[in-house]
């Protein structure tokens, strides 16, 4: 256990028994679910890449998870998770369940308001984004004896099984402060009405660290000394546009791009839902850069099918 996990744990293990304590001593467990909500949209189905690329990448079923949960007045405790299943890859037949996305966070939200006849809000947070996977430079002033190991078993995961799946093993992580901004037509747009719609925008400004400062930043492509990527050139600017056709059929654009070199290392994402009781039957593709953590640096292509609820 690294340092990074050792500080997950102790703070997992703090919060974990605060909260269960109110709830035990309190009696407020139904209480407690009822007041979360979903943080972005969650996502249940299978994703299948369309490009035929050397990484070789399958198709896989993939989980987001998104909730946020009230701390005190305006401000939020925000889980954004994505993980990955792959059933019948013999690649990962030893451990099938890829965490792709960690991204907790602390939130801030103003309150609504209606001005020139459209509601707007405004949040700001803290938030940190990992992979959760564990092999990472064990350096120490970028110790030569720390980088050839992880090297080594870099290259020997790529030997025996492939590119991707050592790729998928490497350890990212950093911090970001997030400004927020949505403008609707609705305030909630729990009960949308033809012609409904919703425009969100995340800048994010990232930090060279993770942890609020405890640990650096992972994001160099340490494998390969020719690539110079950079999380900044990839993310930090995120757009979304939400349209209802019908009260049952609406479509949602999602664009991502870095602060540095704007538009030039840019993915999308492109979801088509139709109401199905108290879910949404979802469609979607997306093209560009930056689909997940571990390969932010990739451009990849996947169309994928399967439930989204709120």
């Amino acid at each position: 256990m690294n340092i990074r996990h050792a500080l997950y744990f102790l703070f997992i293990s703090m919060a974990t028994e605060a909260i269960a304590g109110e709830l035990i001593a309190e009696d407020k467990f139904a209480s407690f679910t009822d007041k979360i909500v979903a943080y972005n949209p969650n996502f249940f189905g299978l994703a299948v890449p369309t490009t035929n690329d050397p990484l070789k990448e399958e198709e896989h079923l993939e989980f987001y998870l998104s909730i946020e949960y009230p701390i005190y007045q305006g401000l939020h405790f925000v889980y954004n998770g994505l993980f990955d299943f792959y059933v019948l890859n013999e690649q990962y037949k030893s451990s099938p369940v890829l965490s792709r996305i960690q991204n907790p966070g602390i939130s801030y939200k103003f309150n609504s308001f209606v001005w020139q006849g459209f509601w707007h809000s405004f949040e700001l947070g803290w938030f940190h984004e990992s992979n959760g996977q564990s092999l990472e430079l064990a350096k120490q002033d970028d110790d030569q004896n720390g980088i050839d190991d992880a090297l080594d078993i870099f290259n020997t995961l790529a030997q025996q099984r492939n590119l991707i799946f050592a790729i998928n093993e490497v350890s990212r992580g950093w911090d970001y402060f997030s400004l927020r901004y949505r403008l609707s037509s609705d305030l909630n747009l729990v009960q949308p009405q033809q012609g409904d719609w919703l425009l969100q925008t995340d800048l994010r400004l990232l930090c060279d660290c993770q942890l609020a400062g405890l640990l650096d930043k992972e994001d160099e492509i340490w494998w390969d000394q020719q690539d110079n990527a950079e999380i900044a050139a990839y993310d930090g600017l995120r757009l979304r546009y939400d349209y209802f056709f019908q009260p049952w059929l609406n479509t949602r654009v999602e664009f991502k791009t870095g602060l540095k070199n704007v538009f030039k290392n840019r993915g999308g994402k492109l979801a088509i839902n139709a109401k199905a009781g108290d879910a949404w039957l979802s469609l979607f593709y997306f093209d560009g850069f930056g689909k997940e953590p571990a390969s932010y640096h990739l451009k990849t292509s996947y169309v994928g099918f399967g439930i989204e609820f709120e």
